[in-house]
């Protein structure tokens, strides 16, 4: 009867998706697979793009995913795992190495690596060696760990040397080439240029956003309008609205993030042109905050407006959206705020709800009480 074998495919970075690492790796394994008469599963577990420097995969990726099926005995013992080296499998701090390698090991399964020649690791092996078997692991994923950790050193380094050149001159030194979607990087790599197109569709988040309207209700509307993707996606999804409504790079800050632990390192304002005000950021963040605590009442800096996209202008017939001054909150014609086309006033929030609601009770024959104060008429 053939052994089952699982091949564990991973590289770290985006740019090895590109070259020969993936289908190198996937026909390593099949030759090793058929050479010596196993059954390669067709469950191949893929971690692209992944680093291996902290374990991550082990805990919640594609590796998380095979130890798992190990434990459940879906993965049954006497199979194999077959991995292109034992850096592939982890580079992480050895104990912990050696914890993921040793707890497969000690559910019946056989671990392949393809090193010339390749070795085959098992309890039977790491007996029949005396140990020696573990101890030549151990070296290997130490070398490995600290391969990682040189790497790791040697790109702080790199960006540390970037951002202290934009810090001192943040409108003439571009870092890479890599920027959010509504942007790009001109030729000699000199200056961001805007895609107006994709800048009208992530300030019209904003706007929606600002205006009461969330995120599941944003990619709605997009999908039936057929909205352009800012990306690859075929779809609009509602995450995507809240990524691009908490991204910072929309007020021109660039802000970087450690890529193993998520943690802010650095921040560069005025880094990239600003495309929504810090007003209208922070107006965003606390409308989100607020659609949250539904029910609670009214919180927080923003005021809902209960008539989102009904109010038109009188002068013009543009839309109107929530904005603030002053800690008041205003409905303010689009077109006098974003082309300077339109001349109309704003209208106070405040005294214009309780009129309108008045009107439409009165119309409608229901007894409410009229509204204080001056009214936005």
């Amino acid at each position: 009867m053939q052994r089952s074998a699982y091949s564990y495919i991973r590289f770290s970075s985006e740019k090895q998706s590109q070259g020969s690492s993936l289908e190198r790796q996937v026909k390593a394994a099949k030759e090793y697979a058929d050479k010596h008469n196993l059954h390669l599963d067709t469950s191949t577990y893929q971690a692209l793009g992944v680093s291996g420097f902290r374990g991550r995969d082990a805990e919640e990726g594609a590796l998380k995913s095979f130890l798992d099926a190990v434990e459940d005995k879906r993965i049954p013992a006497g199979s194999v795992l077959i991995v292109e080296n034992m850096d592939r499998l982890s580079r992480d701090h050895v104990d912990r190495a050696l914890a993921v390698f040793l707890s497969i090991i000690s559910k019946g399964i056989t671990i392949i690596t393809l090193t010339d020649p390749p070795k085959e690791f098992s309890s039977k092996t790491i007996r029949d060696s005396r140990g020696f078997d573990v101890m030549w692991a151990i070296q290997d994923m130490v070398r490995a760990h600290e391969e990682s950790k040189r790497k790791r050193e040697f790109a702080i380094d790199k960006w540390t040397e970037r951002r202290a050149k934009v810090a001192n001159a943040p409108s003439t030194f571009i870092m890479t080439r890599s920027v959010p979607p509504w942007l790009e990087v001109n030729a000699d790599k000199s200056a961001f240029v805007k895609l107006h197109k994709k800048v009208a569709i992530v300030q019209r988040i904003f706007d929606l956003s600002i205006n009461g309207m969330g995120a599941q209700l944003m990619a709605t509307t997009f999908n039936r309008e057929k909205v352009p993707q800012l990306g690859d996606a075929k779809e609009w999804r509602a995450q995507e609205f809240i990524r691009y409504l908490k991204w910072e790079a929309v007020t021109g800050t660039l802000v970087s993030k450690d890529r193993y632990t998520g943690a802010e390192t650095n921040r560069i304002e005025n880094y990239y042109p600003a495309i929504v005000s810090n007003d209208d950021f922070k107006l965003a963040q606390a409308a989100m905050r607020q659609r949250k605590s539904v029910g609670r009442g009214r919180k927080g800096l923003v005021v809902s407006n209960l008539f989102s996209g009904l109010i038109r202008c009188g002068s013009c017939g543009s839309g109107c959206r929530m904005t603030t001054k002053y800690g008041a909150f205003y409905l303010e014609c689009l077109s006098a705020r974003s082309k300077g086309v339109c001349k109309a006033p704003r209208f106070n929030y405040d005294s214009l709800e309780p009129a309108l609601l008045w009107l439409i009770a009165a119309h409608e024959r229901i007894e409410l009480a009229p509204p204080s104060g001056k009214t936005a008429c």
